[in-house]
């Protein structure tokens, strides 16, 4: 069987419609060894928690990932960090992928229809787009021409 997701770092272990949406019910695959804050290597499960994000309409109807994540305390320097998700946004509760599709139709529709087709805020398509602009200034550079 195709895993739905089709993400490196999820592995789906349930689809369900509800509600209009997908739920999909996934687990994590990666796993540190260390440290983010200190480096320290001694690290020990601090419990779980279960987080939703977002990920890419399918088949036309929005998709939302539940994720039981393991948090782990560093024993040198007490700070709990969860495993790592590459594949999940550091900065928003949604995927990378998710992330990148609004960013790719930003430029070219305007952001509520964005938020309608991926089921999010529309002041979340726009501080997705602030962060896409802040990016595209520090790698682009724009070329005045001398004469008009």
């Amino acid at each position: 069987m195709t895993d739905f997701l089709q993400l490196r770092s999820l592995q789906t272990l349930e689809v369900r419609e509800e509600d209009g949406k997908y739920v999909i019910s996934a687990k994590g695959l990666g796993t540190t060894t260390q440290c983010a804050s200190c480096g320290g290597v001694r690290l020990h499960g601090h419990g779980t928690q279960e987080q939703s994000y977002l990920d890419t309409p399918s088949h036309g109807l929005p998709v939302v990932i539940q994720i039981t994540r393991r948090r782990l305390r560093c024993m040198a320097c007490s700070k709990t960090q969860f495993d790592p998700i590459p594949d999940l946004d550091g900065k928003r509760l949604a995927t990378r992928r998710l992330i990148t599709h609004v960013e790719s139709r930003c430029l070219k529709e305007t952001f509520l229809s964005i938020a309608r087709d991926v089921c999010v805020d529309e002041r979340t398509v726009r501080n997705i787009f602030d962060d896409y602009v802040a990016r595209l200034k520090e790698t682009v550079r724009f070329e005045t021409p001398r004469c008009l």
